[in-house]
């Protein structure tokens, strides 16, 4: 970090590494990475965060040699999804008015300048890193969508980032298309694979169950912030922010803000959901079973 164009102190260097991986996501700097304004640490930054969310066998396993382990469905649709949603959050970018953290208003955003904001917000919330180096809540509303559907996915199984993981989501892209088979040839006998594997049944449904409780304590998460006072833009945001580890907020709890303005009720839930998430769901419920 200290050799990608801005020269930084060991302490800021040091503390700006640790928070690239998932869960962190902390900076030192009250404006985060965007007090830097560097593009080439920004990349940089951008690398490690992907890294983040790859699991952590797979990485052990490429530093082995074993180049020829990446080439299997999670990972293929992980990286898929991140440079997916950074193209596409550039695209609806270009031509935008860029608002920096400190509010400054700095022209509008170019190709170069999109691809490099958009993919590091994406890459940011979908790794539960964090990270914040625009003021990302003045963005076309489409891409503050596609930024909610990135926490909810999350990184790998294996990793440290949150969300309900990449392979629950093929798990669930399997069944789906099972299902449809079954509907127009109902003698054929379907099994669910990832790669060259056949997944047990009852993995299969451990991966939806926890992709409905997620559903099902998002709702009424939502819902109750709402019913504290809180505007809705804010409560799904904050919902999705707590849930799924990630730290990025919108509107009052965005990038220029914080959980400060959280009443003593909306604290105690708040704490409630960190807790659920850090848990895991469905160990969490089952402390509560009889």
């Amino acid at each position: 970090i200290y050799n990608v164009g801005y020269k930084m102190r060991a302490f800021y260097a040091i503390a700006t590494a640790v928070a690239t991986d998932s869960g962190r996501g902390f900076s030192v700097r009250n404006m985060g990475i965007g007090y830097y304004n560097n593009a080439v640490l920004d990349w940089f930054i951008i690398i490690f965060m992907v890294i983040g969310g790859i699991n952590f066998a797979l990485q052990f396993n490429v530093l082995k040699g074993k180049i020829y382990r990446l080439y299997q469905p999670e990972f293929l649709l992980y990286i898929a999804l991140l440079i997916g949603g950074s193209l596409l959050a550039a695209w609806l970018l270009i031509g935008q008015e860029k608002i920096l953290l400190n509010g400054t208003k700095d022209g509008v955003f170019s190709g170069g300048d999109a691809l490099r904001y958009g993919a590091f917000q994406m890459v940011s919330v979908q790794s539960s890193v964090g990270l914040s180096n625009i003021d990302y809540d003045k963005w076309p509303y489409a891409i503050q969508a596609m930024m909610i559907i990135a926490m909810f996915i999350g990184g790998m199984s294996g990793s440290t980032a949150s969300g309900a993981k990449v392979i629950r989501i093929y798990l669930l892209y399997q069944v789906v298309i099972s299902k449809l088979k079954s509907l127009f040839r109902s003698g054929a006998i379907s099994r669910i694979k990832v790669g060259s594997q056949e997944v047990d049944i009852n993995a299969v449904n451990t991966a939806l169950c926890y992709l409905l409780v997620v559903v099902v304590v998002a709702s009424p998460g939502v819902l109750t912030y709402i019913l504290l006072g809180i505007d809705p833009e804010t409560s799904l945001g904050l919902t999705s922010c707590l849930m799924h580890n990630t730290g990025v907020g919108f509107r009052a709890s965005g990038p220029l803000g914080s959980c400060a303005f959280l009443s003593y009720h909306s604290l105690i839930l708040s704490s409630l959901l960190i807790m659920l998430v850090r848990l895991d769901f469905l160990v969490f419920l089952a402390f509560l079973m009889p």
